[in-house]
């Protein structure tokens, strides 16, 4: 992944937008290829202030280890409030073979760092039917959208459908009707809010679609 990123903060720190990519295939639409993670503000806020080295790529792979166990030690203590197994449960998480055997595929550790975040927030939306935990549920699935593997967030949807599912459910079965429509409302927000902010996504991606068979 570090030419995508290389390419694009050396175009940023040279006053160009890279909408366009002249060293690959003849050319190809750089804001359009999901190798790159365009949308994604990691990528513009480090092209702004450093730009892209090794260093630089070390510092946020060490960072999203970290943020991958803080995320799973969050997650683990809204369901123990042990704060000792909790953080034995984000060490194992960071540490696990999936995010250290991965450490070449950028994509997957990124993906691997916001999905606890976004389970819990989504979780606790369910649970007390808050707006604010529909923000921020939002914010997180746009972060695993636009800076991880593709594949994770078709995972982490059908994970959320299967919460849902249980949610609705129990509320169903306890004819809870006026907690079942927040329930559905709260749900409708998220999905608006998310389709809102990935907006720029879904068209660069619906533009290319009849040119790249991989889509």
């Amino acid at each position: 992944v570090f030419p995508f990123r290389f390419h694009f903060s050396e175009c940023i720190q040279s006053g160009s937008f890279p909408f366009w990519n002249p060293y690959q295939q003849t050319g190809t639409p750089f804001y359009a290829d999901l190798q790159v993670p365009f949308y994604y503000p990691e990528l513009l806020f480090t092209s702004l202030f450093t730009g892209y080295g090794i260093y630089i790529m070390h510092f946020l792979f060490m960072g999203y280890v970290f943020i991958s166990g803080a995320g799973m030690y969050k997650l683990a203590f809204h369901f123990n409030t042990d704060r000792i197994a909790s953080l034995f449960a984000g060490m194992a998480y960071a540490f696990s073979g999936f995010i250290v055997g991965h450490g070449q595929h950028f994509f997957l550790l990124v993906g691997a760092a916001w999905i606890p975040f976004a389970l819990l927030y989504y979780i606790r939306m369910l649970q007390h039917k808050k707006l604010a935990d529909v923000l921020k549920t939002t914010v997180f699935l746009f972060l695993l959208i636009t800076g991880g593997y593709q594949a994770l967030s078709i995972i982490t949807f059908y994970l959320f459908a299967l919460i849902f599912i249980y949610f609705l459910y129990e509320d169903i079965s306890k004819r809870k009707y006026k907690e079942i429509f927040t329930l559905l409302k709260l749900n409708v927000y998220t999905i608006i809010l998310l389709i809102a902010l990935c907006l720029p996504l879904i068209v660069s991606t619906l533009e290319v679609l009849s040119s790249v068979d991989r889509l």
